[in-house]
């Protein structure tokens, strides 16, 4: 992984953390006249953000899913997709955000305001499920590489995405707080993701040689392995 992607990686991972705290509908609390104008340019700074933050955090993602290929291939190609998905999610969020910034600039008709806001809602809800997908398939991943509590930490992250998306039907008035519960893991999830990403920057830029995988491991006693030994001269295979 080259440097320079690795350390914007680390820092988008920063951003995101830093707007799933920061930021919040804006159809969820009114905002007065005073502030329309810095409404709008942070309307079109914070998609602008995320649209540049994405393909770094995806490439530290897609970073570890290849470290994880070693012990669980299944779980590795499955964190690929989950991340690429999450990565198209968060690039039409941005854009759908975009877009309703220019609408809202223009004056345009409401009809295709409350369009592009469904939209966008849309969007929140398919990023917000292959987000927790992704924590939750790189569990492996936390669980030998990092921590105990980052590995049990991925768990919280889908049913608060669950229980968000069904509280308009059962509890509406708890829509708010589970959104805000979800956003506060996944901000702490990526703030953690970035740490361990800095304290551990040696897994990440050394180039993967894979013939390594296949190789067979050093014997300091010189003892050759038994002939049907299937899978134990094999890198990784603890």
């Amino acid at each position: 992984m080259p440097k320079s992607l690795f350390y914007s990686g680390v820092v988008s991972c920063g951003l995101i953390a830093l707007l799933l705290l920061g930021a919040t509908p804006a159809a969820d609390r009114p905002l007065p006249a005073s502030t329309a104008s810095m409404e709008g340019v942070r309307a079109v700074l914070l998609p602008l953000t995320l649209l540049l933050a994405v393909v770094p955090a995806c490439a530290i993602l897609l970073r570890m899913a290849s470290l994880l290929a070693a012990r669980n291939l299944f779980a590795s190609f499955f964190a690929v997709f989950s991340v690429a998905s999450a990565g198209v999610a968060a690039s039409l969020l941005a854009a759908a955000r975009l877009r309703a910034a220019g609408i809202v600039a223009t004056e345009a008709a409401s009809t295709f305001v409350a369009t592009v806001r469904e939209m966008e809602l849309a969007g929140t809800y398919l990023l917000g499920w292959f987000l927790a997908l992704i924590f939750l398939v790189l569990r492996p991943y936390f669980r030998f590489q990092a921590s105990p509590i980052l590995a049990a930490l991925v768990y919280i992250p889908m049913p608060l995405f669950f229980f968000w998306a069904s509280s308009p039907l059962i509890t509406p008035r708890f829509t708010f707080a589970s959104l805000v519960a979800l956003r506060a893991v996944m901000s702490l999830l990526f703030m953690a993701t970035a740490v361990h990403a800095l304290r551990h920057r040696h897994l990440f830029i050394e180039v993967t040689n894979l013939r390594e995988l296949l190789d067979m491991r050093v014997d300091p006693t010189g003892a050759r392995p038994p002939a049907m030994s299937l899978g134990r001269d094999v890198a990784f295979d603890s």
